[in-house]
């Protein structure tokens, strides 16, 4: 039709808010790596400890029967979970 005007429709999108965003579970785990994680990774001496120690012991294996269920140092159990 010659001299009708349309109007294009466009969808309306609601604003991504913080919780659709995740933000607070971003923000939250950013800080645990930053503050539990980073510190006994960026030290040599640390690491080499720990990676050591995972070879020797790896985490989650089995264990025979009678025998006690191996125990991992704190910082071992920390990084793996």
């Amino acid at each position: 039709m010659e001299g009708e005007i349309r109007m294009v429709s466009k969808g309306y999108e609601p604003p991504k808010t913080a919780l659709q965003k995740d933000y607070s579970f971003t923000a939250v785990d950013d800080y645990d790596s930053r503050m539990y994680i980073l510190p006994d990774l960026l030290d040599q001496e640390s690491r080499e400890a720990i990676i050591s120690e995972h070879k020797a012991n790896p985490m989650y294996k089995g264990t025979r029967p009678g025998s006690p269920a191996p125990m991992y140092s704190e910082t071992l159990t920390k990084l793996i979970d």
